[in-house]
């Protein structure tokens, strides 16, 4: 990921490894972002799928190498090696977008 991104009310606000996985979001008449954002560790992590719910979450997969992955109430710790992860982002005009990593599963 470049680090040149546009950052718009930013879950996290600067690539925290290598390459972090990068999720946004325009607005309904596609002129602007509602929100853009980094998601990752220390290490390398990569979102490969997002799928949009009704209520306008983007839920994200993909793989980190990051052992400080950020999680909000994980199903299970971070194990160490290769992990895929679920995000949900959700986002509200006020606060800035929230998030929750559900699920870190060790990919061997």
């Amino acid at each position: 990921m470049y680090k040149r991104q546009p950052l718009v009310d930013p879950i996290q606000a600067a690539i925290g490894g290598n390459i972090d996985a990068f999720a946004f979001r325009l607005n309904a008449a596609g002129s602007s972002l509602d929100y853009a954002t980094f998601l990752g560790g220390g290490g390398d992590d990569v979102g490969e799928a997002v799928a949009v719910d009704t209520a306008g979450s983007a839920h994200l997969v993909g793989w980190t190498g990051s052992m400080a992955f950020p999680t909000v109430n994980p199903l299970q710790p971070r194990a160490g090696g290769w992990e895929a992860f679920v995000a949900r982002i959700e986002h509200t005009s006020t606060p800035a977008p929230s998030f929750h990593v559900f699920l870190p599963m060790l990919l061997r």
